[in-house]
């Protein structure tokens, strides 16, 4: 688990996250009011689809369960739990390097495993099964959702951030009070362990049962624009190659403007310290990815186009993808992770750096020099 709190912050860009057009899952949510974010919370919880969950938290309730876990201090989030221990279904102490890899990179997957293992392990201090958003009220800082029919006084604290989003800030249950993300006694109990349906979350729905499926979802994210969804088809490795510091971003969009990338936290000179943005967005690689691939796509900075791309065939586990345009041939390296799961390592194209991944458009000397 240790792994888990090695992922800090990157080098601190941008202003409000940017709207999408289109069906993409990061933001498929209704920020718009406190009603809303309440019942989607509430909703999320209930169906134990935790990624959605943490995508509707503050970036001070995200902040603070990072700061719980980093510090061994999960006895604060988790009933029975002792120092240092941390739930997890997925990232168990015994599970191997590169699925540990995998979850570290995105504090949402974090979050969910540890969720999902605490409920299956009688360790969560409340739940929100079969509850409803009974009334929203406004507050001197926002708003106050109550929660009718889960864990008994449960309810929400919910604000508004600097670029206009409503969030959920923190939850109290009984007669608790409110901080941000949620905090427990050492004498908290614990709700009844509960089996976690299946699929839960939109993650789950996913086939990597073989390279073909993968690279097929691949193309077809790229295609669309959903980066989120291409980001979670890549490997470890591909994923760590996106904010990798001696990979400079230009390698991955070549003539990107790292000065107009809104929502992504990155590349902003005057910011000193890690701000509500940050917190919101440099946890999670994948939110990242999106954020600069969607700005790539307005800058025309893109190396290559996946629409109307076709898969030829794979070969020794690199999948041949024609294209409509110029480079007119890409190869995704198919990689097989421990647990079963297909992923693409690296696309390459004739002229592409053989090294760099998720990929690569010239030198590393040459991307610095731009």
């Amino acid at each position: 688990m240790q792994r888990f709190l090695a992922a800090g912050l990157f080098a601190l860009a941008g202003a409000a996250p940017a709207v999408a057009q289109g069906y993409r899952y990061i933001d498929d949510f209704d920020y718009g009011s406190p009603t809303a974010v309440a019942e989607q919370f509430t909703d999320a919880m209930a169906s134990a689809d935790f990624v959605s969950a943490y995508y509707l938290l503050s970036p001070e309730a995200k902040d603070a369960f990072y700061q719980a876990i980093a510090s061994g201090n999960s006895a604060s989030l988790f009933a029975g739990v002792e120092k240092f221990e941390v739930p997890a279904l997925i990232g168990t102490r015994d599970a191997e390097p590169d699925v540990l890899d995998d979850l570290s990179l995105d504090w949402a997957r974090l979050f969910d495993d540890m969720l999902a293992g605490a409920t299956e392990n009688e360790q969560m201090p409340f739940s929100f099964a079969g509850g409803a958003v009974e009334v929203v009220a406004e507050t001197e800082d926002g708003a106050e959702a109550a929660i009718d029919g889960a864990t008994d006084g449960l309810r929400l604290s919910l604000k508004e951030t600097e670029w206009g989003e409503w969030r959920v800030d923190s939850i109290a249950w009984n007669d608790g009070t409110f901080s941000p993300g949620w905090s427990i006694s050492p004498e908290a109990g614990a709700i009844p362990a509960a089996e976690l349906p299946f699929p839960r979350t939109f993650i789950d729905e996913i086939d990597y049962s073989t390279a073909e499926a993968v690279a097929d979802e691949f193309i077809a994210a790229m295609a669309e624009g959903d980066w989120y969804r291409a980001y979670l088809l890549l490997s470890p490795a591909a994923k760590q190659g996106i904010l990798a510091p001696t990979q400079p971003l230009q390698m991955l969009l070549p003539g990107i403007d790292t000065a107009d990338l809104p929502g992504t936290g990155l590349f902003r000179p005057n910011v000193a310290r890690a701000d509500s943005l940050a917190l919101d967005t440099m946890r999670d690689t994948g939110v990242v990815f999106d954020r600069i691939m969607l700005a790539g796509e307005r800058q025309g900075a893109l190396p290559f186009e996946f629409n109307g791309a076709e898969l030829k065939g794979i070969v020794d586990n690199v999948a041949t993808v024609k294209t409509p345009q110029a480079p007119a041939l890409l190869s995704l390296h198919m990689l097989q992770m421990s647990n079963g799961q297909w992923r693409v390592d690296q696309v390459s194209w004739e002229g592409s750096n053989p090294s760099a991944r998720p990929w690569g458009a010239g030198s590393v000397a040459d991307s610095f020099r731009n």
